[in-house]
């Protein structure tokens, strides 16, 4: 009887943690302690805030690559085993990728806006800037621990 590998199981819990990461946008992109009103993440990075505030590429970048990881991980749940060797790597770059990106929102937020009175009062990142980070660090997590559990059922 073939042994069939779990990269089904995988990539679900993959497009999990991304849709969840994707939601975690509309909590604060900076800490509260700053009280300057950034708002959500898709406000920040969507320089929705007025006309002096730009749009946040980088950022935009990841909230692109989270939505191209929820499509690969879905594509990997349809692919099944004929997907199990390329789909975990991608679905792990992606989440790292999307992880580290979102881990300095706060420089790119002030750095890109030029809002260098902010960095007076020590900016750190928000609930969503973290939970972002967490979940993306998740998805990457799951995407490596497939990659490693079929190679060593083979």
């Amino acid at each position: 009887m073939k042994k069939r590998s779990n990269t089904r199981v995988f990539s679900v819990l993959v497009a999990i943690a991304a849709f969840v990461a994707i939601m975690c946008m509309f909590a604060d992109l900076l800490s509260e302690e700053v009280a300057s009103g950034e708002g959500n993440v898709f406000v920040a990075m969507f320089g929705m805030h007025g006309e002096s505030y730009r749009v946040i590429w980088p950022l935009v970048g990841g909230f692109v690559a989270l939505i191209v990881l929820v499509g690969v991980a879905a594509f990997g749940f349809l692919a099944g085993d004929k997907a199990k060797k390329i789909i975990p790597l991608v679905e792990f770059v992606l989440g790292l990728a999307v992880g580290i990106l979102f881990f300095f929102a706060a420089d790119f937020y002030v750095n890109i806006n030029g809002l260098d009175a902010l960095r007076n009062f020590g900016v750190t990142l928000g609930a969503g800037s973290i939970c972002v980070i967490v979940f993306s660090f998740l998805a990457a997590a799951i995407g490596a621990l497939n990659f490693f559990v079929d190679r060593k059922s083979n």
